[in-house]
């Protein structure tokens, strides 16, 4: 797990949002005030806290290190695509995020982190109580 929260990665949000009572933006702003070089990744690709957002994985500057996933199960098909064909190792899925691609992730010998929260299991820190 230390080798997740390493802040020599480049993290992606997939799920980022820019409604501050999401977790999505919670974690995304957190991770970005914390120092981390990240992407937020949202189809939609608004701008959150002035960083303009990407609308798949393949958009974004550099390929990530670890993909942060954010949105539910039924959502998730395309993005693992990308991982796959991005050839990133590192996914953590947050809680409720879990879903049926774990396993295929794993066959692909992609690293998983699954059921603890990447800030308040990972980092240390509160993340419902992080506010802007």
């Amino acid at each position: 797990m230390k080798d997740f929260l390493d802040k020599g990665n480049v993290l992606a949000v997939v799920g980022a949002s820019t409604n501050p009572e999401k977790y999505g933006y919670r974690l995304f702003v957190h991770l970005l005030r914390d120092g981390y070089e990240v992407f937020p990744i949202n189809p939609k690709k608004p701008v959150i806290e002035g960083v303009q957002a990407c609308g798949s994985l393949k958009e974004c500057e550099k390929v990530p290190d670890v993909v942060i996933m954010v949105i539910p199960a039924g959502k998730q098909e395309n993005i693992i695509k990308e991982i796959l064909e991005l050839g990133i190792k590192k996914v953590w899925f947050q809680p409720g995020s879990e879903s049926k691609w774990i396993e295929t992730l794993k066959e692909n010998d992609v690293s998983v982190v699954e059921g603890i929260c990447y800030v308040k299991d990972g980092l240390g820190e509160e993340l419902l109580s992080f506010r802007v």
